[in-house]
């Protein structure tokens, strides 16, 4: 399954591995990097001790739980160990055996059902989705429009909703984006993502007028709240970006 065209430059040490290794996931990853590094090593050390003892299957089982706990997708860990194969050349066999496959793909399992349940998901205040969860929804419909031949930018947009409340105490905050978060939830029942990054709400929808009108409902809607009516709530449609491997800086610069 992960089987890649080897080239006939020598085999890279075991330091040469690590380093080139980490420069494609960590160029790539933005979550716990100490952890995604440790989890890089760990597979490469059992990698380059196979013949000794069988780390490798552990070693990965434990490298697909880290990233699937930090929301990215099998396609995505499997990609990166096919990157290691690559980089490896010709002893990378035991990469491309069936049960490493599954040893990563089970880690990676158990470890995006643990990120899905241990809270990093779901802000405690405004019961919105986080970030990271914005980032995997916006990921799977990139490859869902893919496989269907559409241009994702054309199909959806992003909702940006936010505030001017920087003079105001922390309650006060508070409280303005729990009623904010609770009117954008109303409107933007249908399935959509609602997110919710540093006080500024985030609404992964159709690119349809239905979701224009929408955002003029909400920010008609507010002016009703006290907490929201003396302050300043404006919103606009982003535009997505044209491929899916933007996504990361795209939403780096969305929410700050």
């Amino acid at each position: 399954m992960l089987r890649r065209s080897r080239s006939r430059s020598p085999q890279p040490t075991r330091d040469e591995l690590l380093d080139r290794w980490l420069a494609t996931v960590l160029n790539v990853t933005r979550g716990d990097t100490d952890r995604v590094s440790e989890a890089c090593r760990d597979v490469v050390d059992a990698f380059c001790s196979v013949g000794t003892v069988d780390r490798l299957p552990s070693a990965l089982r434990r490298f697909g739980h880290q990233l699937g706990a930090e929301g990215w997708s099998l396609a995505d860990v499997a990609h990166w160990i096919g990157r290691l194969a690559d980089i490896a050349g010709p002893g990378a066999i035991e990469l491309d055996r069936f049960d490493s496959g599954v040893a990563f793909a089970r880690g990676w399992a158990d470890g995006h059902l643990q990120g899905v349940q241990n809270g990093e998901c779901i802000d405690g205040l405004t019961g919105l989705v986080t970030l990271p969860v914005l980032r995997l929804r916006l990921r799977q419909v990139y490859e869902q429009c893919s496989m269907l031949g559409l241009a994702t930018e054309q199909v959806y947009c992003l909702v940006v909703i936010d505030t001017d409340l920087t003079e105001r105490s922390p309650l006060e905050r508070d409280a303005a984006l729990v009623v904010l978060a609770e009117q954008t939830r109303s409107i933007f029942r249908s399935g959509e993502t609602v997110a919710v990054k540093d006080g500024r709400v985030l609404v992964l929808a159709s690119r349809t007028d239905d979701t224009r009108n929408a955002l003029l409902d909400i920010l008609a809607g507010v002016r009703i709240y006290p907490l929201l009516s003396s302050g300043s709530v404006f919103g606009w449609l982003e535009d997505l970006p044209i491929a899916g491997e933007l996504v990361d800086s795209y939403l780096i610069d969305v929410a700050a």
